[in-house]
């Protein structure tokens, strides 16, 4: 994954903190994405969401070591990948779109500080892993 600047990941990583200060963050993120689309919603009709939230956090910091190019962190992000490629979850690439303005809205509610900058923060900080994960898909 590409580097990216130490400001990005700075204001994305303060934001972050933010807005998981509260438990309720990431289950209002996942109201939202699933009222994006019929589709998304389905896929997560079944879905332990304390197991859920907990991966998502974890691949947040797994994100931000790998734009270090940290080897591990790769790794990680390439398991990630391959398990949410069409031929396992099936996950397509236009859900990270949803995905992502589904996480911009929920950032929007929770962070205090939110404002145009920090949503170009998250923006930019999760633009290489959702090009990587859709990079993965045919796989």
């Amino acid at each position: 994954m590409d580097r990216l600047d130490e400001a990005t990941i700075e204001q994305f990583h303060d934001s972050l903190d933010r807005c998981g200060s509260t438990s309720q963050f990431l289950g209002r993120f996942y109201q939202i994405f699933s009222a994006s689309s019929p589709e998304v919603a389905a896929r997560f009709s079944d879905t332990n969401f304390k197991t859920q939230t907990r991966a998502l956090k974890t691949s947040f910091y797994m994100a931000m070591l790998a734009s270090d190019q940290n080897t591990e962190a790769s790794d990680y992000l390439e398991r990630i990948a391959i398990r949410h490629n069409h031929k396992q979850l099936d996950i397509k690439p236009e859900f990270y779109i949803l995905w992502l303005d589904s996480m911009i809205k929920a950032v929007s509610e929770f962070d205090p500080q939110f404002n145009n900058e920090v949503e170009q923060a998250w923006r930019r900080f999760m633009q290489p892993a959702i090009e990587f994960m859709m990079s993965r898909y045919e796989s």
